[in-house]
């Protein structure tokens, strides 16, 4: 993917610390919706780019992905990049909105994605003095009583209500700060402005 090529060209121009990557799209528990309509793998494509074998100059830089797709199965596979062989990752985290086999839930009155909601309001809180994991955990249960309370007020006939839990998988990640002031709330406004020399994409 030339995009991904260019922005870790910039990384490395820029002499960058971490890399942040955030994904939102359609999708499933293996791959992400293009806007051109077409399918690319969560992993080959996007996720392995980065890893020590691909990215040797940033072998034991934190590389953070975050992906706001639905987790369902996939019906078939895509996959631009030929599956490494033996590769190793490392200081890789990626962060995903539920487990795999379940829908991303959205609120319909223009917070968009509930886990992009609470990521966003989460960081917004901590990011000042707390370490991603934990974070990520803070994350999930918000994001876990919050669907359930919603989906407790709509019954269904016969079907079973899923909460939305929220998942991450590190790979040979340390602990990672932001080391940022404190974020001031602002209404409506799920987003958080992070002054650190991360690379965001």
């Amino acid at each position: 993917m030339t995009i991904l090529v260019r922005f870790k060209s910039e990384v490395i121009k820029r002499k960058i610390s971490s890399i942040f990557v955030v994904v939102m799209s359609h999708g499933n528990s293996q791959e992400v919706q293009m806007v051109d309509g077409n399918m690319v793998n969560m992993w080959t494509d996007i996720v392995y780019p980065f890893n020590d074998e691909n990215f040797p100059e940033y072998r034991g830089y934190p590389k953070i992905f975050v992906f706001q797709t639905c987790q369902t199965f996939p019906l078939t596979t895509h996959s631009s990049l030929k599956r490494p062989q033996n590769g190793t990752s490392s200081d890789i985290l990626v962060a995903l909105p539920n487990i795999p086999g379940y829908t991303s839930k959205r609120n319909k009155r223009g917070l968009g994605s509930w886990y992009i909601y609470y990521l966003t309001r989460v960081l917004r809180e901590l990011a000042s003095s707390t370490e991603l994991v934990d974070m990520l955990g803070e994350v999930q249960r918000r994001l876990k009583a919050k669907t359930e309370e919603v989906l407790a007020k709509k019954p269904t006939s016969g079907n079973v209500l899923n909460s939305q839990i929220s998942t991450w998988k590190p790979i040979l990640f340390n602990k990672f700060y932001f080391n940022v002031p404190p974020q001031a709330e602002q209404p409506n406004a799920p987003s958080i402005n992070i002054s650190t020399d991360s690379a965001m994409m």
